[in-house]
């Protein structure tokens, strides 16, 4: 996993915080900046036109649980429903175009 040292960042903070050793405040502070750091990973959500109001909230819980701090929602395009589709078909679009 891209995220798994700022994953283990995380969890070490929330024990130090379980046994007292840091602050509520402190953790807060550590974990944002942990999320938002240099390597961390930027995520971009795009949803299809069948996609419900619970996909959504499920995708942002996965941004929680992931420590993803940089992540942004954005249209799908056409592009983009031309890369799933292509991917659906196990590649065949890409390999009509090869020809």
């Amino acid at each position: 996993m891209r995220n798994s040292e700022a994953v283990e960042k995380v969890k070490a903070l929330k024990q130090q915080k379980l046994n007292l050793k840091i602050s509520e405040e402190d953790y807060t502070k550590q974990v944002s900046e942990i999320k938002n750091g240099k390597k961390t990973p930027v995520v971009i959500i795009k949803a299809a036109d069948e996609a419900t109001y619970k996909n959504l909230i499920d995708a942002l819980d996965e941004m929680q649980i992931c420590n993803i701090g940089k992540y942004v929602i954005d249209k799908i395009t056409e592009g983009d429903k031309l890369l799933l589709k292509n991917k659906k078909d196990n590649g065949g679009l890409s390999q009509n175009v090869a020809k």
